[in-house]
C-alpha cells in the first residue's frame, strides 16, 4: 500500500525537508530542483530512506534498538548497519520491566 501526504506548502516540516534537500544525496538535490522524478514506496521504505538521509546528512547520527542491526522486525532498518557501520547502526536488549 503506498502512502500519500498532501500538506499545505507553508507547513514547517516540507520547508525543513527542502533545506535539508539541498546537503542529502544527489537524488534529493534533483528532485528539489525539479529535475528528477518521484519514486513510489511504501511505508516501511519511506522510513527506511528517511533514515539513511539523516545518516548521510548527520554524522553523529545513530539508530538502536531491538534488531535494528538486522533490520528490524519490519525490516525498516535494513542495510543501513552495511552503509554506516555497527558504530552507528547496533541492537540493544529490550526490557519489559523498564
Amino acid at each position: 500500500r503506498l502512502v500519500k501526504c498532501f500538506v499545505p506548502s507553508t507547513c514547517p516540516a516540507i520547508t525543513f525537508c527542502r533545506k535539508m534537500a539541498r546537503y542529502s544525496s544527489s537524488s534529493l538535490r534533483a528532485m528539489s530542483t525539479g529535475q528528477a522524478e518521484l519514486k513510489k514506496m511504501n511505508l516501511v521504505g519511506a522510513v527506511n530512506d528517511g533514515l539513511r538521509i539523516a545518516m548521510e546528512t548527520d554524522a553523529q547520527a545513530v539508530v538502536f534498538g531491538e534488531d535494528v542491526g538486522f533490520g528490524g522486525v519490519f525490516r525498516a532498518t535494513a542495510g543501513l548497519q552495511e552503509m554506516f557501520g555497527k558504530e552507528r547502526v547496533f541492537n540493544t536488549p529490550l526490557c519489559q520491566q523498564g
